[in-house]
């Protein structure tokens, strides 16, 4: 790994990113700890810069020749009610870069001023292309491994991944927000990303699927497979849906269905989840 570059590692997955700038290695540092790597990487990502582009945040790609294009609204510092820094959307869009998963080669042109910040999105969308097509996908969870195992509580905002997280002291914390399903050698496994405030490097063979409901007693529903794969997709993490993406997507999602077991857990604040588990897997 050379002084222009970072490998970063996720779901056995590693990105190289190669750019010159002390600002963006600065940042990615805390943002990426624990997912760095000295691996050969599989894909790498060249940084350049460009005045004229300047990041949003809130990114999103289009196809265009073959190629996924990443876009970002163009943006703009107003000045309103004594308040400096605040941003205004214009109505187009900007290409910023694109991402070329047959040669596994990707580039992003951004401002000299925002282009760290942009990056980790930008991550985010090249691993969820690939693992589109490699058996895996990013759901909106929590995921814990106990034992070797991995436990998966998927749900929207406010339903409870963060709650499970801090419930689950003494266990290892993938994730409390976004964490990658992968199949590795014929087994189903989740694995930790950097895209959320708790977060771990680590993995766990995926044992059991919670969808959180909030309710007065801890209670599990076993779940119909049809009801699973829209649940499991609905709560994926996607930045596009073209035909392919979505076929692949659709496969993964229809294995798990039908080989690992999915319920839904019903929990107050005052339950006991891990003990509530542990007993009635018994």
């Amino acid at each position: 790994m050379s002084q222009d570059s970072l490998i970063i590692k996720i779901a056995g997955f590693c990105v190289e990113v190669k750019t010159g700038s002390r600002k963006s290695f600065v940042y990615l540092g805390p943002r990426f700890k624990g997912f760095f790597t000295k691996s050969k990487p599989d894909f790498v990502v060249r940084v350049g810069e460009n005045e004229q582009y300047i990041n949003l945040g809130d990114v999103s790609t289009i196809e265009k020749r073959g190629r996924k294009i990443f876009c970002a609204a163009k943006v703009k510092s107003c000045r309103k009610d004594k308040s400096f820094g605040k941003r205004q959307l214009s109505c187009n869009q900007t290409e910023i870069g694109f991402i070329d998963l047959e040669n596994r080669i990707a580039e992003i042109d951004l401002s000299k001023k925002d282009e760290a910040f942009i990056i980790p999105s930008f991550l985010r969308v090249i691993l969820g292309s690939y693992l589109a097509s490699n058996y895996g996908m990013l759901v909106h969870a929590c995921g814990v491994v106990k034992d070797g195992k991995g436990y998966l509580f998927v749900g929207a905002p406010d339903s409870g991944k963060s709650t499970v997280a801090k419930a689950s002291k003494g266990l290892r914390v993938l994730s409390d927000d976004c964490i990658c399903l992968r199949k590795v050698n014929g087994n189903f496994y989740i694995f930790g990303t950097p895209w959320a405030p708790y977060s771990s490097n680590g993995s766990g063979l995926l044992r059991r699927i919670f969808f959180l409901r909030k309710g007065k007693t801890l209670e599990f529903r076993k779940m119909a497979v049809p009801k699973l794969m829209q649940g499991l997709f609905w709560h994926g993490r996607f930045t596009h849906l073209n035909f392919s993406f979505t076929k692949g997507i659709l496969n993964t999602i229809s294995e798990i269905a039908t080989t690992i077991p999915s319920y839904e857990m019903h929990f107050s604040l005052n339950d006991n989840i891990w003990e509530g588990i542990e007993r009635w897997e018994i």
